[in-house]
């Protein structure tokens, strides 16, 4: 499974290019990461690392599940004055600035006295978890068969329904699987489908509607995202919109490998879309991990997992998004979902 060892020596590493003495870790995600325990959402949890001797995690009491942790020497305190009193934190102590809270910030700076928290390292912590060993990468492999085989189903069982049963639907088929959402699913149709963050309601989907299916699990706290766009019975304008979109996106992963920069398939993204005539209404795509959306990059590396999901939406018609996940390659990127678009 995962080698929590490799993931610190690698962060470790990473301290000391920074000039870092101690580092305090904060974001559940990256404590899970780094260790395998993953805290509840709100739960009181801190890992401190230095650089020369296994990481310490300190949580509070009712935690005591961590007690039998092997990744780490775990600390049960009841507040951060007695982490700090115990953590020995010194030096240069980074960060993270994105996940830690403006309260624990000024408790943890009240109670260092003679220290403080000098650099912010979010970037740093983070990125760690940009390229996936092949751990991660079956995990989500799982989690993408399974989106597949109940997006499929979807298809055949939503005529005659309303976008809130056929997502509730969906979701109950998770559970069945002992699996649940990576984020809240969306089921838009008809003249919905053209909003692009859409909770679902009452509308009842049709042989000519377009319906986008917009959904995602997680296998392992790993997670998937995929995207489809359904019509039961295409007239022309529905077809065109669909198989445009597809051409996009084949075009944006045929450009996708190891060093491509973000930014140039961006510009792709940009001028694929103008020369269909559609407005870009949201980005081609986002990292896929831990988080649905994992953190950013400038430049594709072998190993990183990464969504492309192409869109256009059109007020008072519909809209189509098509989203796959795609595993990053030296000279060529690959489709981790095999489940083809179609209307």
């Amino acid at each position: 499974m995962f080698n929590f060892m490799q993931r610190q020596k690698r962060l470790k590493e990473s301290m000391k290019e920074a000039g870092l003495d101690c580092l305090i870790v904060s974001d559940r995600k990256d404590i899970y990461y780094q260790t395998g325990f993953l805290p509840l959402d709100g739960d009181f949890a801190f890992l401190i690392f230095t650089t020369e001797k296994r990481p310490e995690l300190f949580v509070n009491p009712v935690s005591n599940r961590a007690e039998s942790l092997k990744t780490a020497d775990t600390c049960f305190v009841k507040d951060v004055k007695e982490m700090v009193g115990n953590a020995g934190l010194s030096g240069t102590i980074g960060f993270d600035e994105k996940s830690l809270s403006v309260s624990s910030f000024m408790d943890i700076s009240k109670h260092l006295r003679k220290h403080r928290l000098k650099k912010p390292c979010s970037d740093l912590i983070r990125s760690q978890r940009a390229v996936k060993d092949e751990s991660e990468i079956s995990e989500m492999g799982n989690a993408v068969a399974v989106t597949e085989k109940i997006l499929s189903d979807a298809r055949g069982y939503m005529e005659g329904k309303r976008e809130f049963n056929i997502a509730k639907k969906i979701e109950k088929s998770m559970l069945e699987k002992l699996m649940e959402r990576s984020f809240e699913t969306i089921v838009a149709s008809g003249k919905n489908s053209s909003l692009i963050h859409y909770i679902p309601g009452k509308g009842l989907i049709g042989q000519k509607s377009l319906v986008v299916i917009d959904m995602g699990i997680i296998s392992n706290n790993y997670c998937s995202d995929m995207t489809r766009t359904f019509c039961l019975k295409p007239g022309p304008k529905e077809q065109k919109l669909h198989d445009n979109i597809l051409e996009v996106q084949e075009t944006l992963i045929d450009r996708i490998h190891e060093g491509v920069r973000v930014e140039e398939i961006n510009r792709i993204y940009q001028e694929e879309m103008a020369k269909k005539g559609y407005a870009v209404n949201h980005g081609w795509g986002h990292s896929i991990g831990l988080d649905v959306h994992d953190p950013g990059f400038k430049e594709f590396r072998k190993g990183m997992v990464i969504t492309v999901e192409p869109g256009a939406y059109i007020k008072g018609f519909g809209g189509c998004r098509i989203e796959d996940m795609i595993l990053v390659g030296k000279a060529k990127s690959k489709k981790m979902t095999k489940m083809k678009s179609s209307l």
